[in-house]
Order: C-alpha cells, then sequence, then structure tokens
C-alpha cells in the first residue's frame, strides 16, 4: 500500500543522493588532478 510506494520512493531517493555525491566526488578529484599537473 502506501507505506510500501513511500519505502519506494525514498530509497529511490537515496540513490539518486548516493549518486548525485558520487558524481560530484569524482568531479572534485578530475578538477584536484588537473590542478596538480598544471
Amino acid at each position: 500500500g502506501s507505506v510500501e510506494t513511500y519505502s519506494g520512493d525514498f530509497t529511490a531517493s537515496l540513490e539518486a543522493i548516493a549518486g548525485q555525491t558520487v558524481t560530484a566526488g569524482s568531479v572534485n578529484a578530475q578538477l584536484q588532478a588537473v590542478v596538480s599537473f598544471q
């Protein structure tokens, strides 16, 4: 019912947040690598 739907949305939100965090981390790592090479 509504609880299952809520938990599904919550899980999807966590996955989206985790994906954004990982992406941001890799971008920061790439920027730091570029800066270190200069």
